[in-house]
């Protein structure tokens, strides 16, 4: 291994490979396992870089904190959170309790069920994000921040593309496999998800006959679910936005007649600044399916 670090190093920098010199025999120290050689290699040949492109900085004053301590057997590589009290990303995401709740109810345990709770999990996960990304498109549209709400819709756009994806693995499990655990489920759907009724909800389509079906909501699930029947929609802010341009939208045909002037208009514009931008280049584009005129003889 000390010989790759000095090969790497005098590949990083042929013409002084003096820099260098001892990481080999600091690779040499008894007890040392190869990751504590391979840190101390690497801090060694970083010292003299940052030591060179810490530019207008003098001996004396500190390192740049985002940089870290470079100092040789001080260099970690992403594990330093989980041997400091700095929070790691266990900590951040809470992964000891997220990855202990898929609990199996088939016994002995049926090979697909943990798959079949994970991409339910996961569901459930990113249909919080999009809820969250939905209210936050519906107040950007009530401010008229046009460009908020397109950005945050186009990535709403993109995690749903991301549920679809899913699907794919869920068919990975023949019937067979889904049997083998199903009967333990009962009488569990994906109807039943909350999460899901308040997208619907939020997007537009309330219906209060959902809420009434569901069986076994929380006083806290009732509650949600009676809030997202109250408070405004998407649509509704998609209305309030048109209106605040001065377009009619009063009924379901001034909305499309609105929207169809809005979408003239923007073609309008479009044609003009392709044209400002591409006359010329259209222009000898005709010529050239024209062929030669009787001017050019």
């Amino acid at each position: 291994m000390a010989r790759s670090c000095q090969a790497g190093a005098a590949r990083l920098d042929a013409g002084r490979v003096d820099r260098w010199q001892g990481v080999g025999q600091a690779l040499q120290v008894p007890g040392r396992d190869d990751l504590g050689a391979f840190r101390t290699c690497a801090g060694a040949c970083a010292i003299p870089w940052l030591r060179e492109h810490r530019r207008g900085l003098s001996p004396d004053e500190p390192a740049d904190p985002t940089v870290g301590d470079w100092d040789g057997e001080g260099i970690n590589f992403g594990e330093q959170g989980a041997k400091t009290d700095v929070t790691g990303t266990a900590d951040t995401c809470s992964l000891p309790r997220l990855l202990s709740a898929q609990q199996l109810e088939s016994d002995p345990p049926a090979h697909d069920e943990l798959l079949f709770i994970t991409v339910h999990q996961v569901y459930e996960l990113w249909f919080q994000q999009v809820l969250f990304e939905a209210e936050a498109v519906r107040e950007a549209m009530f401010e008229d921040q046009v460009w908020l709400a397109k950005h945050l819709l186009r990535r709403i756009h993109a995690i749903e593309r991301v549920l679809i994806a899913q699907i794919d693995i869920l068919e990975t499990m023949t019937p067979q496999d889904f049997l083998a655990f199903r009967q333990h489920l009962a009488p569990a759907s994906g109807f039943q998800s909350v999460q899901f009724r308040e997208l619907e909800f939020i997007s537009g389509a309330k219906d209060q006959s959902f809420v009434q079906r569901f069986k076994g909501l929380t006083d806290d699930e009732t509650d949600r679910l009676a809030r997202r029947l109250e408070e405004p929609t998407l649509w509704d802010a998609f209305l309030a936005l048109l209106a605040g341009r001065g377009l009619a939208v009063a009924s379901d045909e001034q909305v499309r007649t609105s929207l169809n002037a809005a979408a003239h208009d923007r073609g309008y514009v479009l044609r003009r600044v392709g044209a400002g931008r591409g006359a010329d280049r259209a222009r000898r584009a005709l010529d050239r399916l024209a062929g030669p005129t009787r001017d050019d003889g």
